[in-house]
């Protein structure tokens, strides 16, 4: 059967011309071959259907708008920016896995990976779970136990490698002639980025963990010791991690991607950039101090002599520096400890609490007042921060703002709590002075971190003292007559932008407006002069 190429009737096989118009039939040309010149240059037009409808042929037509976003889009940005954040969560893994310890005992080297990767998946909020089950029909024992606690020092570097992947692949982009990002753009670049952040994480809280039973060689002590025949189970909520790798890596890769639209809005309104700058000039004082916190906190637990507690502090070195922190702001730090239980017909519970703070000690060395040193020279970064920026009054408001909510995000994480349940079914011995049989469960709760309340009153009080009442000391000589010179930021709302003096001029013809910057000289401008 032939198809006529003019008007798509069907005819008999081998016929030379159509039997609805006439024409004669002839091969299709190639494509290469089917031009025309328009305006003496010779184009190519586009291909046609196979029924020569004269309808062009698109390949994308049939498809739907989520389809072509996924098989056009370029993910090779994506992908390389997740890659370096991944191969972090696998090598800290294999380091923690690598020596055999009393901690591991004589566990084969895929349980202990297992084991250290559900620890390091906690990093991007992951709870860690533990689940030993013992005994036989007589006597059994289920004990469940979940630890909530980030290594901070593993998701801060996971962090900085993402960010330094996405820089890598916007700087691709502008050597490859796009110089300007619209909003849309950066939208599917940090949607493409979460989406692999999300598989990633995900599929590493998938296969963390051990679902095994312990032979009498094997040493599990780390847990509860489970003998010859029970069953122990550890897993990563990989659910939530999951979720916070879509946050963070999305936030994240926005804020990259987005750079040239946030310009353009600060360009437009300078409460916009004031705000910019402000969240900026906070991120740097609070790298410092944390720096510096850290530090010292690391110093603290190697002048204990211990190897093994010194090379796991590693993980939460900005745990402890925060810590640090919070007792020498003023806060109260406290561990609490909460168990409750059935002993057979009566109901017994125990609460007890430990709190430190730098009013109280409780009998502690008085060298915890040290850590007074640490607020002290946080609220002096902070405030050399804004007097270097010769941010005006509403910028150091914003200023403010900025690093009291980022420094109280990061001290909430920075504590821990764990949840244990044990019960008991049936039995009949004696069983830690108790009868086996009447004790069937116990519950236990221990939390430990910085006062929600204390901490935010210490966190705004030092702030303030920082941001607010130091750079304002330059000015004192002023009160006394003295004149000093005017501040860059002092005619400025957003803080930091020069005052317009007003110039008398000539008439101009309207022009059109200039195009915002976007480069670095945008942000840059709030610096010295």
């Amino acid at each position: 059967m032939a198809i006529c190429a003019a008007c798509g009737a069907a005819s008999a096989g081998g016929a030379q011309h159509c039997a609805s118009c006439g024409r004669p039939f002839a091969p299709p040309p190639a494509i290469s071959e089917v031009s025309e010149v328009v305006g003496g240059v010779t184009t190519s037009p586009p291909p046609v259907g196979s029924w020569g409808a004269g309808v062009p042929f698109e390949p994308a037509a049939g498809r739907s708008a989520a389809l072509r976003w996924f098989t056009e889009a370029d993910w090779r940005p994506a992908l390389r920016a997740v890659i370096a954040p991944t191969a972090l969560l696998l090598l800290v893994a294999l380091v923690v896995a690598a020596p055999e310890s009393e901690m591991y005992g004589r566990l084969p080297f895929g349980s202990r990976f297992g084991v250290a990767l559900a620890l390091t998946v906690s990093a991007l909020g992951a709870p860690l779970s533990g689940r030993t089950s013992m005994g036989e029909s007589a006597f059994s024992m289920t004990s469940e136990m979940v630890l909530r606690a980030l290594p901070l020092t593993v998701t801060l570097l996971w962090l900085v490698l993402l960010r330094l992947g996405l820089g890598a692949g916007l700087r691709a982009r502008r050597r490859h002639g796009e110089e300007r990002i619209t909003g849309r753009q950066a939208c599917e670049e940090a949607a493409r980025t979460a989406l692999l952040a999300v598989a990633a994480t995900a599929a590493l809280g998938w296969f963390a963990g051990i679902d095994f039973t312990p032979s009498p060689r094997d040493g599990m002590g780390f847990i509860l010791g489970a003998p010859s025949g029970g069953r122990i189970t550890v897993e990563a909520g990989w659910l939530q991690a999951a979720g916070w790798a879509l946050l963070l890596a999305g936030l994240l890769a926005l804020s990259v991607y987005g750079t040239d639209v946030l310009r353009w809005a600060a360009w437009q309104r300078p409460a916009v950039r004031g705000w910019l700058v402000g969240a900026l000039v906070a991120g740097r004082a609070l790298a410092v101090t944390l720096g510096l916190a850290s530090l010292a906190g690391f110093i603290l637990v190697a002048a204990q002599g211990e190897a093994p507690a010194t090379w796991a502090s590693l993980a939460f070195l900005p745990n402890l520096g925060l810590l640090l922190l919070g007792v020498g702001s003023g806060a109260t730090v406290g561990v609490s400890y909460r168990q409750g239980g059935s002993f057979g017909v009566d109901e017994r519970s125990l609460n007890d609490s430990d709190r430190l703070s730098l009013f109280d000690l409780h009998g502690e060395s008085g060298n915890w007042r040290w850590t007074l040193a640490l607020a002290v020279v946080g609220a002096a970064v902070l405030g050399w921060s804004a007097y270097r920026r010769r941010l005006d009054l509403v910028g150091r408001l914003k200023l403010a703002a900025a690093y009291a909510v980022a420094l109280s995000l990061l001290m909430l994480g920075a504590g821990l709590t764990t949840s244990s349940v044990i019960s008991y079914h049936g039995g009949t011995g004696d069983l830690g002075g108790l009868n086996g049989g009447a004790l069937r469960e116990s519950t236990s709760h221990t939390s430990l971190g910085l006062a929600v309340l204390g901490m935010l009153a210490a966190n705004l009080l030092w702030t303030a003292l920082g941001a607010l009442a130091l750079p304002a000391l330059p000015a004192l000589p002023a009160l006394f007559g003295t004149r000093s010179r005017p501040s860059a930021g002092a005619g400025d709302g957003a803080g930091g932008l020069p005052p317009v003096q007003p110039v008398a001029a000539a008439p101009a013809a309207p022009q059109e407006p200039p195009a915002p910057p976007y480069a670095s000289e945008l942000l840059d401008s709030h610096g010295e002069s």
